[in-house]
C-alpha cells in the first residue's frame, strides 16, 4: 500500500505526555541553573552573623596613595563562603612608590627573595569569610606574609601563617594565630629568625634603619609585633562594628619612627643605644638579649605600648633617637566573626544523625603543611580573584523536581482523560476529508 502524504494544513500529532515530559525537563533544567533562588536563607546585612577576612591593612603617613590600605573579605549573606587566594598580593600595587610595602604569597618578600631557608617562589595566601549552613560565621588566612622597607627591605617576615576565627555561639568564640616561622630585622641590618611571641606579649626590636625623612636624615624605628586579640587591634579603610560578640585573629605590626641623632645612623656597628653590638648568636633559641628588649627574649621593650606614640625610650637622643617623628600599624592575616548576644545557630541541614564509629586517628609530629600550599585539596578560586559561592544546590534541586514532578504528572493525566474514541473520530474524519 502506498504512503498517503499528510494533508495540506496538518502538522504532526505530538502526544500529550510527550508535551509534559518535555515541560518538566525545560523547567527542571531552569531550577538547576539558579540553585536556591526560591529558597535563599539570607542574614540581615547590618545585624545578622558576620565574617571578615583581613588579608592585610596598613596605616600611617608613610603610607602611598593613601595613610589607610586594607584587602578585606566579607562573608555572604546567604550561606556560603567568599574566597580569594593566588601566588601574590601587594599593598599598595607595585606600580605604587612608597616607604613601606605590605605582602601575601611571593609578595610577602622583599624584591621577591624570602629569608634564608624559606623557598623561594612557592609561597601562596589564601583566605575565605564563611557564613554556614546554620548561619554561624567564620574566617581563616593561611599563607606567607610580610613588611618590607623599600629602602632597607625586609622588616617582618611569617612563613606559612594561619590565623582563624570561629563563632559557633555567642558563648563559643575560638580564635587560633600562629605560623610556622618569624624573622625580625635588628638594629643592625641583619634579618633573623626569632621565637614567636608568647601569647599576647608583644615581641620589639629597637633601633631598626627604615628609611630617610624629607630633608635626607636618617630614620630609625621600634618594630614591634604581636596577636591580634580584640577588634580595636584592627584598622582598616572600612570601620568594622561588632554585632555583639566576637572572636579576633591574626598578627598586628606597629613601627614608630624616630629621627636618628643629628640624622644619622651609628657606624661604630652598634644598636645606637650604648649597649654595645647587637647580638649576632641563634635569635630564634631565645638566647640574643640586648638590654631586656630584643626580640629573642620574647619580651616587648619596657615600659611601651605599641602604637601609643611614645617608644621604648620616650625618644631621649641620649638612648640614640631623637624626636618621634610617626607611627604606623600594619595588620596582617586578620579573621574576625560576630554574632549578635542572643544569636541561635539553625539547624544544619547538611547534619545527619547517622552514628561513625569513633577511629584512633594519629597526629604526625613536627610543623604542619600550610594549606595554602596545597590549593588542590580545597576549592580553589584563581590567582588573585575573589569568587563567592552559594548554599548547598542539591537538596533545593531535589524539592524543586518534586514539586515539578508532581506537578507535571498531573497534566499529563488531566489531558489524557480526554475520550480516546473521540480522538480517534476526529482523525478518521480528517482522513476521509482529504480522500474525497
Amino acid at each position: 500500500m502506498p504512503v498517503r502524504p499528510p494533508c495540506p494544513g496538518t502538522r504532526p500529532v505530538i502526544s500529550h505526555a510527550a508535551t509534559g515530559v518535555a515541560m518538566l525537563v525545560t523547567a527542571t533544567a531552569l531550577l538547576l541553573a539558579t540553585p536556591g533562588a526560591a529558597l535563599a536563607d539570607p542574614v540581615d546585612e547590618h545585624t545578622g552573623p558576620l565574617a571578615h577576612a583581613l588579608v592585610l591593612a596598613g596605616q600611617g603617613a608613610a603610607l602611598t596613595p593613601s595613610p589607610s590600605l586594607s584587602k578585606l573579605l566579607r562573608s555572604p549573606l546567604n550561606p556560603g563562603d567568599t574566597v580569594e587566594a593566588g601566588d601574590r598580593l601587594s599593598l599598595p600595587d607595585p606600580q605604587t612608590e612608597g616607604r613601606f610595602r605590605l605582602g601575601a604569597g611571593t609578595a610577602a618578600a622583599h624584591k621577591d627573595t624570602p629569608p634564608p631557608g624559606v623557598p623561594a617562589g612557592q609561597a601562596r595566601y589564601r583566605a575565605e569569610a564563611t557564613l554556614r549552613a546554620n548561619h554561624a560565621p567564620t574566617a581563616k588566612i593561611t599563607g606567607d606574609l610580610g613588611v618590607t622597607a623599600t629602602d632597607h627591605g625586609q622588616l617582618v617576615y611569617l612563613q606559612n601563617a594561619v590565623t582563624e576565627a570561629s563563632c559557633a555561639t555567642p558563648t563559643t568564640l575560638t580564635s587560633t594565630t600562629t605560623a610556622d616561622g618569624l624573622w625580625l630585622r635588628y638594629a643592625d641590618g641583619q634579618l633573623r629568625k626569632v621565637n614567636l611571641p608568647t601569647g599576647a606579649e608583644p615581641l620589639t626590636s629597637p633601633n631598626v634603619p627604615t628609611g630617610r625623612s624629607t630633608d635626607g636624615g636618617e630614620i630609625v624605628s621600634d618594630i614591634t609585633i604581636r596577636r591580634v586579640t580584640k577588634l580595636s587591634d584592627l584598622v582598616t579603610q572600612t570601620a568594622l562594628a561588632s554585632r555583639g560578640v566576637e572572636a579576633v585573629a591574626g598578627w598586628r605590626v606597629d613601627v614608630l619612627d624616630y629621627r636618628a641623632p643629628d640624622g644619622k645612623l651609628p657606624t661604630d656597628g652598634t644598636d645606637g643605644t650604648g649597649g654595645g653590638s647587637v647580638p649576632s648568636g641563634n635569635a630564634s633559641s631565645g638566647n640574643a638579649s640586648s638590654g631586656g628588649n630584643t626580640p629573642g627574649d620574647g619580651k616587648g621593650a619596657p615600659g611601651s605600648t605599641p602604637g601609643d606614640g611614645k617608644g621604648a625610650h620616650g625618644g631621649d637622643p641620649a638612648d640614640g633617637k631623637g624626636p618621634v617623628l610617626a607611627d604606623h600599624t600594619f595588620v596582617l592575616g586578620a579573621a574576625l566573626c560576630t554574632t549578635a548576644k542572643d544569636f541561635t545557630p539553625k539547624p544544619d541541614p547538611t547534619a545527619t544523625t547517622t552514628s561513625t564509629p569513633t577511629v584512633p586517628v594519629k597526629i604526625p609530629a613536627g610543623p604542619q603543611a600550610n594549606p595554602a600550599d596545597h590549593p588542590g585539596q580545597h576549592p580553589q578560586a584563581s590567582p588573585g580573584a575573589t569568587t563567592s559561592t552559594g548554599p548547598d544546590t542539591l537538596p533545593l534541586a531535589l524539592l524543586g523536581l518534586a514539586l515539578l514532578t508532581t506537578t507535571g504528572a498531573a497534566v499529563i493525566l488531566r489531558r489524557r482523560a480526554t475520550p480516546a474514541l473521540a480522538r480517534r473520530q476526529h482523525a478518521t474524519s480528517v482522513r476521509r476529508g482529504h480522500e474525497d
